[in-house]
């Protein structure tokens, strides 16, 4: 199974329309509440799967340093335009989670959320994708990945239909992301039940 030619196709026919149905503003406020609680605005921070820029333009309107990538082409154009809709100056490229088109130590902060990691099937794509978080990340700096609490998982591969599109997941656990951590370059980390928009949630806190 090719992960990212999958997670290629699922988004491409979601697409920002979709998605958007997918979050309400309860929900969206809270994720924003979330990153503000753990991040400063002179950080400089890239949104992992930033997606159409749903958190990356917010963000970026009122003071924070921000750039945003993602795996899918028409959702980087749509955050452009989103964002020039907005009048704010943001970096957006189309990229792959597991080699990040950035030199080493070039953030404070990267955030992963909305079950973005989740797209990472394979448990060696999820320790590529750690590693090179650990790379881009400047000395203590901080990484957030933000998961859905699914409970134990007797099998992680995870199959649904989201507003008609047949999505392909990986179904983490505290055990599973545990396990792709410990194989990763992380030593110092956290991992926590939390609720967010009344969501329960996993998520991971990575200190470099």
């Amino acid at each position: 199974m090719d992960t990212f030619r999958l997670a290629k196709e699922q988004y491409t026919e979601l697409g920002s329309k979709k998605m958007a149905l997918l979050m309400n503003k309860k929900r969206h406020s809270a994720n924003l509440k979330f990153l503000k609680q753990h991040i400063l605005k002179n950080k400089r921070i890239l949104d992992l799967a930033c997606g159409y820029g749903r958190l990356t333009i917010p963000l970026a309107k009122i003071g924070y340093i921000i750039e945003g990538i993602d795996l899918t082409p028409n959702l980087i154009k749509d955050a452009k335009n989103n964002a020039i809709k907005e009048n704010v100056n943001i970096k957006f490229k189309i990229g792959n989670m597991c080699y990040l088109p950035y030199k080493d130590e070039s953030f404070d902060a990267i955030i992963c959320m909305w079950s973005s990691f989740n797209h990472l099937l394979k448990k060696i794509e999820q320790k590529q994708s750690l590693n090179e978080i650990y790379r881009t990340l400047r000395p203590n700096g901080l990484g957030i990945i933000d998961l859905p609490y699914f409970g134990k998982q007797k099998k992680n591969i995870r199959k649904e239909i989201i507003n008609g599109v047949h999505i392909i997941s990986f179904a983490h656990d505290k055990d599973s992301i545990l396990n792709a951590i410990e194989k990763s370059k992380f030593n110092e980390y956290k991992i926590k039940k939390e609720i967010i928009g009344e969501r329960k949630r996993l998520i991971v806190y990575l200190f470099k």
